[in-house]
């Protein structure tokens, strides 16, 4: 799969500053895309699953953009087909953006509840 290319995702501060928090917790020295492919990989060999969590994300500031493999994009464009509805209710969000916000938020929860 790594060899089908790279995508950009946008993400607010507080997603990149919760993503580097767990990257320093769980995966020291590890770049941020990478953290996502190893999270993936697990919730994908069933070491958890991604529940939705009652958070409230504050989605103010500017995007910054990710580059991360083509494999975990579509994974999340996946899970925002399988899933976004649902989010859509919880949260109210409508945009696959803030999909993603939300997901990672859950998915970083999800991890730490099992840890």
């Amino acid at each position: 799969m790594p060899g089908k290319g790279y995508s950009t995702v946008g993400m607010k501060p507080v997603i990149t500053n919760r993503l580097q928090e767990a990257t320093d917790k769980s995966y020291p020295g590890m770049f941020l895309p990478s953290t996502l492919i190893i999270i993936m990989n697990e919730i994908k060999k069933g070491y958890y699953s991604v529940d939705t969590h009652n958070i409230k994300l504050d989605l103010s500031g500017r995007y910054n953009t990710i580059t991360i493999r083509s494999d975990v994009k579509d994974w999340l464009e996946e899970n925002h087909e399988k899933f976004g509805k649902e989010y859509e209710e919880k949260y109210g969000v409508k945009c696959f953006t803030k999909f993603v916000s939300y997901f990672i938020v859950n998915m970083l929860e999800s991890k730490n509840r099992v840890q």
